[in-house]
């Protein structure tokens, strides 16, 4: 792993588009509410802000690309592929890739942001971030380990069978026993990147410098989650399968009412 200080002291040359697969990839919108797409809403609203601070971090996130209909044209892929009969991972890695630059902005531009933030907080405040920051990443914590015992909820619509619950549950322990490692990496890719975030030597060089030494664990990780689905959708029957899309068109059409609320309001 390479560490935060040789990532700041070390002379960075230019550095091409790498591939960020799993960061949080976030939805980018020009309104103020989307702060929490940076993790850092909830808390912000606990730090005092002052009028001045309100309105540099609006302007901030009113300057966020619209990258999300470009991101969305990954998922219908991604589907197609993983609802086959025979699994492809060459194919499936193939289309993953094609989208590296996407993510790799997705993943800049969120970091800059939440750098340029940072820096608008005085020291109290950045104190007060980080305790708030380390008490919700515990709370997360607790969360995960809870919803684990519970992973079989989200398919509880399809009526699955005893056989194929049991199917289920072999299928995610295999896909969490062989993420392991990488999930290990990412998160040591999350801490170091905050560190990055969170120091006044923060370029654009040295985020994508840090981001791809990563770049095999974000795409083994991505890999596995698609082939967790395909081997789950292969269990199903074809009118679990039939509820599933259904399910899923409803869930597409959700955004699309907001999207054309905001537009009205």
């Amino acid at each position: 792993m390479l560490r935060l200080h040789t990532v700041i002291n070390r002379s960075l040359p230019p550095i091409a588009l790498y591939l960020t697969l799993v960061i949080s990839a976030q939805t980018f919108a020009h309104q103020h509410s989307n702060q929490k797409h940076y993790g850092m809403g909830p808390i912000l609203s606990q730090l005092s802000l002052t009028d001045t601070q309100q309105q540099d971090i609006k302007q901030l996130l009113s300057e966020i690309p619209l990258l999300r209909g470009e991101r969305q044209s990954l998922k219908p892929v991604l589907r197609r592929l993983l609802q086959t009969s025979q699994w492809d991972e060459t194919a499936v890695e193939q289309t993953l890739i094609q989208h590296q630059s996407l993510r790799q902005e997705q993943g800049l531009q969120r970091a800059i942001k939440q750098n340029q933030i940072w820096n608008l907080l005085d020291a109290g405040q950045q104190v007060l971030w980080l305790a708030k920051r380390k008490a919700r990443l515990q709370e997360r914590h607790s969360k995960g380990q809870s919803k684990r015992k519970n992973t079989g909820k989200r398919l509880s619509y399809l009526a699955l069978t005893d056989q194929q619950k049991t199917a289920v549950r072999s299928i995610r322990k295999r896909a969490h026993t062989t993420a392991d490692k990488t999930k290990s990496n990412l998160q040591i890719y999350k801490k170091t990147e905050r560190e990055l975030i969170q120091n006044s030597q923060f370029t654009a060089d040295t985020w994508q410098s840090l981001n791809a030494q990563y770049q095999n664990d974000f795409l083994a990780m991505a890999v596995i989650r698609v082939k967790t689905k395909h081997d789950i959708w292969l269990l199903l029957t074809p009118e679990q399968r039939a509820k599933a899309a259904n399910k899923r068109e409803r869930q597409m059409q959700v955004p699309e009412r907001r999207k054309h609320q905001h537009q009205k309001g």
